[in-house]
């Protein structure tokens, strides 16, 4: 499968992973494969406690990126390893925020605003369970577009109170001053500071094609 995807991708090298919990512990197994002959270049296990996943997001990052010898381009190596690390039920709450806002249609995108609402209501300081609350507005926009973009707004600049380099407020942000506001300047800001603060997110690039 890894060799079918990889050439169907063009890719040189194909990461493969597992997640597996058990109560509060979770075991993250990853392995990097080389497409062109599937040998196996490094392999590793990751144990934590569940609320340790944004901390070992990081860390997996940064073992395979050393493991293929690239350099971590400098606005992501020099940001420290956490900036907030949620309450786990929170988390957990977020994660089922964005399953159900990436199937798309109105009734998972209303179940996913109220997924990233108990997120919040169990930590009120989690910045990117907001972004997700404006993220899932700007798509409920389409069906309820006088209601949803101000909750859009606010949900975005709770998140940037919160943490002004979320990629995602910025984008929703942007996407709510162009659909709502008209206002075209604030709105192409906003869309270009998402895409500076990540230039490999699709919604922020999605958001900044519409526009």
């Amino acid at each position: 499968m890894s060799s079918l995807i990889g050439h169907e991708l063009n890719a040189d090298y194909i990461l493969e992973g597992s997640v597996r919990r058990e109560g509060q512990a979770v075991r993250v197994t990853a392995q990097l494969i080389r497409v062109s002959d599937q040998s196996p270049l490094w392999a590793h296990n990751y144990d934590r406690e569940f609320t340790g996943l944004l901390a070992m997001q990081r860390e997996l990052g940064i073992a395979i990126a050393q493991q293929v010898r690239i350099n971590l381009a400098p606005n992501y190596a020099n940001q420290p390893a956490v900036k907030y690390v949620p309450n786990a039920e929170a988390y957990e709450l977020y994660l089922q925020g964005l399953f159900y806002f990436n199937m798309r249609t109105a009734d998972a995108i209303r179940k996913s605003i109220e997924y990233f609402k108990r997120s919040t209501d169990k930590d009120t300081g989690f910045a990117l369970a907001y972004a997700g609350q404006a993220s899932a507005y700007i798509g409920y926009a389409v069906f309820s577009p006088q209601e949803s973009y101000p909750k859009a707004a606010a949900a975005a600049l709770r998140a940037l109170e919160l943490d002004d380099a979320l990629a995602e407020a910025h984008a929703a942000l942007g996407a709510e001053k162009a659909g709502f506001e008209f206002d075209w300047a604030a709105a192409e800001t906003q869309l270009n500071r998402a895409i500076a603060l990540n230039p490999n997110s699709a919604y922020a690039r999605f958001l900044f094609s519409i526009y």
